[in-house]
């Protein structure tokens, strides 16, 4: 069930209408299929976003994560420093492997908690 004003429609709304990426990713990859896995983790980040207050998080501005212009990868703050982990190389924000998948989450330091 989809009732407005949840973290789910909130989610699938941001995916089906703000999401640039993904509607990009359809109409111009041959044959127009996405990978279900990168649908996937869009929703899912997008979930955990507004399941956790994401508008307050702190230094989300101009907005870095939620980035409906960007790969899932590319979802780190302008000032991220990152370092090599053993699944590829980890950044503050959203960290991805040599595939392109997501391996890490590091949000700590912008978190409000309200």
């Amino acid at each position: 069930m989809n009732k407005e004003g949840t973290v789910k429609n909130a989610a699938i709304h941001w995916l089906s209408y703000r999401d640039e990426w993904t509607k990009d990713a359809i109409t111009n990859i041959e044959g127009g299929i996405v990978p279900i896995e990168r649908i996937a983790e869009r929703y899912a980040l997008a979930f955990m976003y507004y399941a956790g207050r994401g508008v307050h998080w702190r230094n989300n501005k101009p907005r870095w994560f939620l980035n409906g212009n960007a790969s899932v990868c590319n979802w780190q703050p302008s000032e991220s420093s990152s370092h090599p982990s053993q699944e590829g190389t980890y950044h503050a924000g959203v960290s991805c492997n040599d595939d392109g998948f997501v391996v890490g989450l590091d949000l700590c330091k912008y978190y409000t908690g309200r």
